[in-house]
């Protein structure tokens, strides 16, 4: 880590060397001198680093000697920052300024230095370089006594680009898999209501976490667990935290309430007849008080939920009430070695031959951990020569004494560090400075990285790619785990083993501290902090600290917030969660700050003086919800790449000026003009033109404010490469939905004309256009991926879209005025007529060749949506890959096209499905010479799922059942795949049609469906029992009374019987207790039936029985 932070005096070493201001330093102090001895005593320092980090560990002396290498490199860090902060200032008050901007620019930023002369400060930033020569010098005398070598190892020529090794089949843990599997899948006591516990207890690093997560992804696993949630523990047991977490995975919500008995409860009924395997990874303490009140919730979970529990203590297993205590050992030899030959001759197996012996010896010192075993045969995959294989067989780490548990793990680690590159090794020790357990987000830990001058010191480079570059290399050197992935296959996130965090911990003690509330600091030299806690009086004592950031996400209260100014060496600060009202104006003193985080705070708005941190490389703002502005002089943050927006629901306009930071990479709203009462403030569309390394997403909002098409036109979107998402944002729809419901506004078109985004962009979404027509260059958008219309109520016709080659997801809103869906939608009107007409000239075309999500919604005049007629000729292919179709509040549609023969997932959201579902003589026929054709003898042939909502006219005995053409002998079939059928709300609806019956059912407030055909209750399929009655189960230990706690609780009630419907159990009724009666359905007359509505007759619980 020294070597790569001598690195980066060395760079601005250099850069200050050729700038002009150097020679303005060097008349008046003879620095020139001094800054040359500098440079030439670090590059002899730097030359021996490489064996004192190695030596660093086994001799104390070595470790002194190079703690205090890195401290003085610190000090020269700072030193020649403000150096450079002083080059910026001279820049900024050059004579072709014109006055009034160089009084501005003075006044503010001369507080950095006091107010003092200029002269003084040359002088001060020489003596202090003078002070730093001498250090230095007397350390690079003793550097012989250690008999420090230059004997470099042989560094990687380029960067890896190798994907990760894939490790999924696990050696040596078949048996172990199985064990667990039987203790999970098998039947539990039916008369037992408490959920079985199954523990895994191992050492650490043996794959406790991994054979959790394997088990969890078994199909058998998944199929059989309504639920599957996962949560991680450590320490210490935060009871409130694991609870928020089980709720939020069991019902996808988020909870916010701290009190207990509210949790308790909620966390119960998100549980509550539902068959859950839930796992509580790596515990490590336990309130058992506390433990016996969550056992208790989770009780209330359905027959055959398990807990799955990972510890290293027995003990833990045992006060945990544990069923079955699983102890994980360690891998045999033999699979260590499989395991190790797997990753490390991976696409190399024709060295096997010749290091064969080698490697099993390095596989055995592993001592069959597995987490050891894959760090260290990681490493040696890039070991090319037998000479680098002996070098680490014969290493001394691997006398290295370590607490008796992680010997193995942490002297691979030390020779997997050892091998990194100089440039990564700072980025990984870094990652310490993170809470065990933390997930690690790949975008901002760049941001960090950057922030602490590890990616380089020139702002013009692309340092987040870079950046990104060394995330991905750490990962695949198996630093990282749990990768988190987008849709390209690019990591986003990642976990972090606790053992590669102790090893972390040990390399950075002294420079690194987490701080939790009941702890108090006892190093004064700490560079990088992280506190639960802020009220402490000692933190803004560390004259040296680098980093100063918030530990976990509760809001925590500040009160010294008036000291932070005088933590002069801070380059990144985290307040993010805290109780920050007002930010003091003396952070302008933070000279060398880059990275500051104030999102999720009550701040309303940022002092002036702010401004002044011209090296600011990141300020994250979201979800200030109390926003109102942000500084006027914001353009003068030269440095600033990353403004974080989003979710500043107050804020509604942005300072002029903003078109000044031309490194900006991350903007993602775009505020154009302002509220009337600050008239002239706001932004022109025009501030956008030389932002042009914006890159991710970027929202346009008030677009509609624009003058005209030329204005619009210099914003400049073409140039904007990089840019993948792009909302364009007309009005807001409170002023949408105030103006008339089909209002043009012409003016619309010419600044949609005029807003062309680069071909690059993957997502485009228009909302609250007043225009008739949509510009020809979307169809030209290339490389789309995604396409949202929103609340374009006065669109007459779609664009061309059938041609764009990646377009996956089309999203249709609320266009009220468009009335038919024919050639012009599919980019075929120009090859020939409409209205039935043929398209001769057109030859073997596919339409839509990747969509496979479509949604109309709001089109509320739609009223047709047609294919093109076609003959032998002409041969187009329409939606090869759509598999999900969403049409809802279509009042109008008669029918949907043929052609939709691959659709897996149809959803109706409204009572258009009356007209769609009736099939009229010709709508979707194809037409050959005049004559009609046969239709097809397969309705939805891959549709596996449907679903019907909100459909109150369905009434009647039966739905309107599909017509075909009168002269027609075709046989037809209807969804013979549906597998999943949905209906809600459908409050009229009586009887099912026989080809709308599948395996899974879900009904709900459809209170007049009475009965479903006798067949469909057969078998495995699900049964619907009468809300109301009480079931025993003949089949189960005792005759398991199923209705004890869910009887009158449709969804639980259901979801009990069908568990052992669905193992051919069967039932009896019995007697109901006397609760509370409510109206029960005429149908039924049985004397016991109390409770909520009848969904089926008491008379066909035998024909279920006998199925």
């Amino acid at each position: 880590m020294a070597e790569a932070l001598i690195s980066v005096v060395l760079e601005q070493l250099g850069t200050i060397a050729i700038s002009e201001l150097f020679k303005e330093v060097e008349l008046l102090a003879g620095v020139d001198e001094e800054v040359e001895s500098l440079i030439g005593t670090l590059t002899l320092i730097q030359g021996v680093l490489e064996d004192a980090e190695q030596k660093q560990v086994t001799n104390k002396a070595v470790k002194f000697w190079l703690d205090k290498i890195k401290e003085i490199s610190y000090d020269a860090e700072d030193v020649l920052d403000e150096w450079n902060t002083r080059i910026l200032i001279s820049k900024l008050l050059q004579p072709d300024v014109n006055a009034p901007v160089k009084e501005k620019v003075r006044s503010h930023l001369f507080n950095f230095f006091c107010c003092a002369k200029p002269i003084v400060i040359r002088h001060a930033i020489g003596v202090k370089i003078r002070k730093l020569n001498e250090q230095l010098e007397g350390l690079a005398k003793k550097k012989d006594m250690f008999n420090l070598t230059e004997n470099r190892s042989q560094r990687e020529s380029r960067p890896m680009t190798s994907s990760i090794v894939d490790v999924s089949d696990i050696y040596g843990r078949h048996d172990d898999k199985a064990v667990i599997m039987s203790k999970l899948m098998g039947e539990a006591s039916h008369h037992d209501s408490k959920v079985p516990v199954i523990s895994i207890v191992g050492t650490r690093g043996f794959g406790k976490t991994t054979l959790a997560q394997l088990i969890l992804k078994e199909e058998e696993v998944i199929n059989h667990f309504e639920k599957q949630i996962w949560v991680h523990v450590s320490v210490p047991f935060d009871y409130l935290k694991v609870a928020k977490q089980i709720i939020e995975e069991a019902t996808g919500k988020v909870i916010h309430s701290v009190d207990w008995e509210t949790l308790n409860r909620s966390l119960s009924e998100s549980i509550q007849g539902k068959r859950f395997v839930l796992v509580l990874d790596d515990v490590w303490s336990l309130n058992g008080e506390i433990w016996k009140q969550l056992k208790t919730s989770f009780d209330g979970g359905a027959i055959g939920s398990r807990i799955i529990i990972t510890t290293r203590d027995k003990k833990i297993a045992e006060r945990m009430g544990s069923t079955f205590i699983h102890w994980l050992g360690q891998l045999s030899d033999d699979d260590s070695w499989l395991m190790f030959r797997r990753i490390a001759f991976w696409q190399r197996e024709d060295d096997l031959a010749i290091l064969e012996d080698i490697a099993k010896d390095i596989a055995q010192r592993c001592r069959g951990v597995p987490f050891s075993i894959r760090l260290l045969a990681n490493l040696m995959r890039r070991k090319k020569t037998i000479q680098d294989w002996r070098n680490v067989q014969v290493s001394n780490i691997w006398n290295i004494q370590f607490q008796e548990g992680d010997l193995g793990s942490l002297t691979s680690m030390l020779d997997s560090y050892n091998a990194l590159p100089a440039k990564l090794k700072p980025c990984l020790v870094y990652c310490a400075i993170l809470p065990k357990f933390s997930r690690i987000k790949k975008k901002k830990m760049v941001e960090l990285w950057m922030a602490q001058g590890f990616l380089g010191s020139n702002g013009r480079k692309d340092l987040e790619i870079q950046g990104g570059h060394y995330f991905d290399d750490l990962a695949m050197r198996s630093f990282f785990q749990d990768l988190k992935r987008d849709s390209k296959g690019n990591i986003t996130s990642c976990m972090m083993h606790d053992l590669v965090h102790d090893f972390l911990q040990f390399l950075s003690k002294g420079e690194t501290c987490i701080l939790n509330e009941d702890e108090e600091l006892e190093n004064v030299n700490v560079r990088h902090l992280t506190t639960f806690v802020f009220d402490k009086s000692s933190i803004y004592e560390l004259k040296k600290l680098r980093t100063l950031r918030s530990g976990g996400y509760y809001r925590k209260k500040i009160t010294c917030l008036g000291l932070i100014h005088q933590l002069t060496s801070l380059r990144v600060l985290d307040l993010r969660t805290s109780d920050v009202e007002e930010f003091p104006s003396e952070v302008a003193r933070l000279l060398h700050l880059r990275y500051l985080n104030l999102s999720y705070t009550k701040l309303k708005e940022l002092p002036e003086t702010i401004c002044n941190l011209l090296n600011l490389q990141t300020l994250n703002l979201k979800f200030c919800h109390m926003l109102v502005k942000l500084p006027k002089e914001i353009g003068k943050l030269s440095s600033l790449r990353h403004l974080m927006i989003e979710g500043t629901k107050s804020l509604t306009y942005l300072p002029a000026g903003l078109g000044k930071l031309s490194c900006l990479r991350t903007l993602v709203k775009f505020i154009i003009g302002g509220r009337d009462e600050i008239e002239g403030e706001g932004c022109n569309i025009r501030e956008l033109e030389l932002l042009n390394n914006l890159q991710g997403k970027l929202q346009i909002s008030n677009l509609g404010q624009v003058a005209n098409a030329n204005e619009a036109k210099e914003a400049n979107l073409e140039k904007k490469k990089n840019l993948q998402s792009l909302i364009l944002s007309f009005r807001t729809y409170e002023e949408a939905a105030t103006q008339q419901r089909r209002t043009i506004i012409y003016g619309d078109e010419a600044i949609l004309e005029g807003v062309v985004p680069h071909t690059n962009l993957e997502e485009l979404k228009v909302e609250f256009y007043k225009g008739t027509k949509l510009p020809d260059w979307i169809s030209f958008l290339s490389h789309l991926v995604k396409l949202e219309l929103y609340y374009l109520t006065s669109l007459l016709q779609l664009p061309a879209l059938g041609k764009l080659p990646f377009l996956e997801i089309l999203d249709l809103y609320t266009l009220w005025s468009v009335k038919h869906i024919g050639e012009e939608f599919y980019g075929l009107s120009s090859c020939g007529g409409g209205g039935g007409g043929r398209i001769d000239s057109v030859q073997q075309q596919i339409v839509f060749p990747k969509l496979k999500k479509l949604k109309f919604m709001g089109l509320e005049n739609l009223e047709e949506w047609d294919l093109p007629y076609q003959n032998d000729t002409n041969k187009i292919d329409f939606f090869p890959n759509l598999v999900e179709l969403e049409i809802s509040y279509c009042f109008e549609l008669q029918g949907l096209p043929s052609g939709l023969a691959k659709l897996k997932s149809l959803n109706f959201l409204g009572p258009e499905i009356l007209g769609i579902l009736s099939i009229n003589d010709r709508k979707g026929d194809n037409v050959d010479n005049g004559e009609f054709v046969k239709p097809p003898v397969v309705l939805f042939p891959a549709l596996t799922s449907l679903q019907l909502r909100n459909i109150s006219e369905w009434e009647g005995e039966t739905i309107p059942e599909l017509k075909v053409d009168s002269t027609s002998t075709a046989s037809i079939t209807i969804m013979p795949c549906l597998s999943e059928l949905k209906i809600h709300y459908c409050t009229k609806l009586k009887v099912l049609p026989l080809y709308m019956l599948s395996p899974a059912l879900e009904i709900n407030f459809c209170p007049q469906l009475t009965r479903l055909p006798s067949y469909h209750l057969n078998g495995s399929l699900q049964m619907v029992p009468i809300v109301g009655k009480r079931y025993k189960c003949k089949d189960c230990y005792y005759s398991f009374d199923l209705c004890e706690e869910c009887y009158t609780t449709p969804s639980k009630h259901t979801d009990l019987v069908n568990q052992h419907h669905t193992q051919g159990h069967t039932f009896e009724l019995i007697a109901n207790r006397g609760d509370n009666p409510v109206q029960v359905h005429p149908d039924d007359h049985s004397e016991d039936a109390k409770g909520g509505f009848v969904v089926t007759k008491s008379a066909e619980i035998e024909e279920q029985n006998k199925g």
